[in-house]
């Protein structure tokens, strides 16, 4: 087996402020009313079946996965960040959330 020497540099995140938050969710919530049937939908809001949480369990994870932020559409943030992407020399700049 071959490996280009490339190593995985694990998971990326993006943990906005409570206040910004909201102020996606009800943006996103607002224009998905305007045309709730629409396929695809205008925007993706908070799923809690899809949510990947960490280690977060219970009520905790019951309340975090209800508000929060898919990683699709880009927003103030930038957005889904794909791993395949991310290789030697790239830059992450902290604080962006």
């Amino acid at each position: 087996m071959r490996f280009a020497g490339i190593t995985h540099p694990g998971l990326i995140g993006c943990a906005p402020s409570h206040e910004l938050l909201a102020k996606w969710n009800t943006r996103e919530a607002e224009l998905v009313a305007t045309n709730p049937e629409r396929v695809p939908p205008l925007a993706a809001l908070p799923n809690p079946d899809n949510a990947i949480l960490g280690s977060l369990k219970g009520a905790e994870f019951d309340r975090v996965a209800a508000e929060a932020a898919r990683t699709v559409p880009p927003r103030e943030h930038g957005g889904n960040c794909d791993i395949k992407n991310l290789s030697k020399g790239s830059h992450l700049l902290p604080g962006l959330c």
